[in-house]
């Protein structure tokens, strides 16, 4: 008798690889809807679900979630110009957050003050969200636009020379704080006329300020404010403020009640002024400085360009602070005090910022000039430094150093930015609570069009060029948008709802726009491991056996094991494991007094199988762990039923039973073939199934007998290893022979 010795999977914090042959054993092909826990076991993740039932979908209806955003802890979601929050009953509406914006444009955005700065990638007025004194929602272009038009001044003759400025001005409130916006100052110089108490001075022309179609200023509440120096002087005083819409002002300030006031204009000493925002792509905020990047001045766009902020003023930005980089800029964020800018194809940092005066030189240092950036929503800030999406892969920077985390799956990465839309629809979000990084991609043969799958990096083992990473999939798994939101993970939708990751859901809805939200069913959650090819034996062959499986007692549990010898030279699929210990509340089907079920049972559940008789010798090995597809229900359960093959309907005999609550997704056959066709259920009652028989082989009449068959709902895999038991063969790989030069034997 061969003495045998065992190989266990039971270490899965390698994460998945391309290169997955002879790979260490903790790595994997495939880990698709599972996470890693903290004992490095692998986790069904979390069904997905709505988030709220009462509003699932967005007012807008069937458009694209944009953006998810956090606005002092309320959950803000965009979608094109429309902005709404959840007031806990419904969506609210907050606004158009940017006027001219579609659902094809993407959005940057960034906090400060309790109020939610957002830019777009069309080159739109910046905005700022807020709640005001009394509760509500404002969304205001950010910044004060600059005079359109310089006054003019007339006086009588006389000795003395003024000098006059102008801004607008703006004053609103964010909760109990009051906040200015000042803009730009213009000047207008007047010669040799009398002091205006001695013979008043006019100023007339006054522009008046209207909003262009992309802009949002509060027009009704915006002031002109009027400085003037005292005679022949160099310093401008507060003279008077008048509302928009005034044109004219006749001065009669004397010199003396003018320099009484002792409020001089913000720009004296040779403070910059406060250029209104530019148009950017690109925003974000650190220290109190905002930076904008990839702009926009008059109809010039500047890509590579870089200008910021008024230290605590986000809303000003004097055109003279800029920096020009080498490379178009996408993205920017920052990690500790440290402002990051992320480009086409490297990565910057920026030490030091200019001060009030436009005094200072901000050290621009260049991190990558291998790794550039592919989407700015991929940029996400962890307490380890920034994870996005590059060119090559998913990347790690803290400032100093740049490297690609993925390289474990850089083939599979490359299928997942071929394409812009596929670039531009990557954006991400962070775990604190678990410590992991998630981006939502876009399979290259996504049938939406949008993204499909996410990527989840697990920090907890370390930074590294070789991270872990698993995947999730689903039917319903379209995240246009990811935010984690009072510790849920939140996904938008392409058809405008909102939906959660959440423990108690054991299930992923099953979104039907047909249909009410109360009447949709759920899907399986399909998980897929896929073990390393491991060799057991350097020079020999192995014979092996049996496969042990061992799992946490998490959910009645149905699971596939699948043997894959020698890379794909022998496939075969083992007898199903079926754990049936548990009471599902409300199962319908479920016999009291089996032997099998034991009341709060926890503990392992655990199995053993044998690999099939032609599939226990080999080089390298592979093991699969698939949900099974079984027996959900049979004429045994209920009663035999009448089948109408014109109607496609399968109608229970004994209607003192029902069908289940959620029939989709199974497949219904009957002893008429062997049940060997199966037949797709489409619709279901309590007492009538509609099938899907393209062929017309639905058998007719009453009293048949049939079975459903499908993937079951609401399991759970916690698996903790996987056993094989090993032994070595011999030297039997193939020996020379002259033939192998072409030579007859």
């Amino acid at each position: 008798m061969l003495q045998t010795s065992p190989i266990q999977f039971q270490d899965f914090s390698g994460g998945i690889s391309d290169n997955f042959i002879d790979a260490p054993i903790n790595k994997y092909k495939t880990a698709d809807n599972f996470l890693i826990t903290e004992n490095r076991k692998l986790y069904t993740r979390s069904g997905l679900g709505l988030f709220n039932i009462d509003y699932a979908q967005l007012p807008v209806g069937n458009q694209r979630v944009g953006n998810l955003l956090d606005m002092d802890d309320v959950l803000l979601a965009q979608s094109g110009k429309k902005l709404y929050f959840d007031e806990g009953s419904s969506w609210g509406l907050v606004g158009d957050v940017l006027k001219d914006i579609t659902i094809n444009n993407y959005i940057s955005h960034t906090n400060y003050n309790k109020q939610l700065y957002v830019a777009s990638d069309n080159y739109s007025p910046m905005s700022k969200v807020y709640i005001d004194d009394v509760g509500d929602y404002q969304v205001r272009t950010a910044g004060m636009p600059p005079l359109a038009t310089t006054p003019t001044l007339s006086g009588n003759a006389g000795a003395g020379s003024f000098i006059y400025a102008f801004h607008y001005f703006y004053e609103y409130e964010v909760g109990t704080v009051t906040h200015i916006d000042a803009g730009p100052v213009v000047q207008a110089n007047i010669l040799l006329v009398d002091e205006p108490s001695v013979s008043n001075i006019t100023v007339n022309s006054i522009p008046v300020f209207s909003n262009d179609a992309d802009e949002q200023y509060d027009t009704a509440n915006m002031f002109v404010k009027i400085y003037r120096t005292d005679t022949d002087g160099e310093v401008l005083y507060l003279l008077d403020t008048v509302t928009n819409g005034t044109t004219s002002y006749v001065d009669s300030t004397s010199d003396a009640n003018l320099l009484a006031s002792g409020q001089t204009i913000y720009t004296t000493g040779g403070v910059l002024n406060n250029d209104t925002p530019p148009k950017a792509k690109s925003i974000h905020i650190v220290n109190g400085v905002m930076w904008y990047g990839n702009l926009q001045i008059g109809t010039a766009k500047l890509e590579n360009r870089l200008i910021q902020s008024v230290v605590n003023d986000p809303d000003s930005a004097p055109a003279s602070n800029y920096i020009d980089l080498d490379d178009e800029i996408v993205g920017i964020s920052s990690y500790m005090d440290r402002a990051l800018i992320f480009c086409r194809h490297s990565v910057y940092r920026i030490d030091g910022n200019y001060d009030e005066f436009g005094s200072g030189d901000p050290l621009i240092q260049k991190i990558a000039d291998t790794i550039g950036c592919v989407s700015a929503n991929s940029i996400i800030q962890t307490p380890q430094g920034i994870f996005f999406s590059s060119n090559t892969g998913f990347a790690f920077t803290d400032g100093f150093k740049c490297f690609n985390v993925s390289n474990d799956f850089n083939d599979k990465y490359s299928t997942l930015v071929e394409i812009e839309s596929q670039r531009n629809h990557i954006c991400g979000a962070f775990d604190k609570v678990s410590n992991r990084v998630f981006f939502s991609v876009q399979e290259k043969d996504s049938k939406n069009g949008e993204n499909d799958r996410m990527y989840v990096c697990d920090l907890r083992w370390g930074i590294s060029e070789n991270m872990s990473f698993t995947t999730f999939s689903g039917t319903e798994l379209n995240p246009t948008a990811l935010i984690f939101h009072n510790g849920e993970l939140i996904q938008g939708d392409y058809r405008g709802y909102v939906l959660a990751y959440r423990e108690e859901y054991l299930s992923d809805v099953r979104i039907d726009t047909t249909l009410p939200v109360t009447s949709w069913g759920n899907n399986a959650i399909r998980y897929d491991y896929e073990s390393a090819a491991i060799k057991p034996f350097q020079d020999t062959r192995y014979f092996m056996s049996k496969v042990l499986f061992s799992a946490k007692n998490t959910s009645n549990l149905s699971v596939q094991i699948t043997s894959n010898t020698d890379i794909g030279n022998r496939i075969r699929e083992i007898k199903p494991i079926r754990w049936r210990g548990n009471l599902v509340w409300g199962d319908p089907l479920f016999s009291w007094g089996q032997d099998v079920f034991q009341w709060g049972v926890q503990g392992f559940v655990e199995h053993q199988r044998y690999f099939h008789g032609d599939d226990l010798r080999g080089t390298y090995k592979q093991v699969q762990l698939t949900n099974a597809e079984v027996l959900i229900l049979d004429d045994d359960a209920l009663s035999t039923a009448t089948v109408d093959p014109s109607a496609k309907t399968v109608l229970l005999d004994d209607l003192q039973y029902s069908w289940l609550d959620d029939m989709l997704g199974y497949t219904i056959s009957f002893e008429h073939d062997g049940y060997v066709s199966e037949y797709e259920i489409l619709s279901y009652s309590q007492s009538t199934l509609v099938v899907l028989d393209t062929a017309g082989t639905l058998p007719t009449g009453s009293g048949i007998k049939w079975t459903v068959n499908g993937i079951p709902k609401n399991e759970i895999l916690s698996l903790l290893n996987i056993t094989l038991l090993v032994a070595p063969l011999g030297n039997t790989q193939d020996r020379f022979t002259p033939s192998q030069l072409g030579g007859s034997n």
